[in-house]
């Protein structure tokens, strides 16, 4: 009479069918090296602002001086 093998444990002598998935390190995931550094993303956000800021000062002067 044989004793059933215990649960989760495979049976002496075979070995596992197939390898056990191995994530390739050459292959990069969709954001990764893509996204940019936070630091760079605060000063562009920062640049966008003041330009925009500065631009509408500048329309709003030639509106006061062309208003009569």
């Amino acid at each position: 009479m044989s004793v059933p093998p215990s649960v989760g444990n495979p049976p002496v002598g075979n070995p596992p069918v197939g390898n056990p998935p191995v994530e390739n390190p050459s292959v990069r995931h969709s954001d990764e090296g893509t996204k940019a550094p936070l630091g760079l993303t605060v000063r562009v956000g920062i640049y966008l602002v003041a330009v925009h800021a500065i631009v509408g000062f500048f329309i709003w002067i030639f509106y006061l001086a062309g208003a009569k």
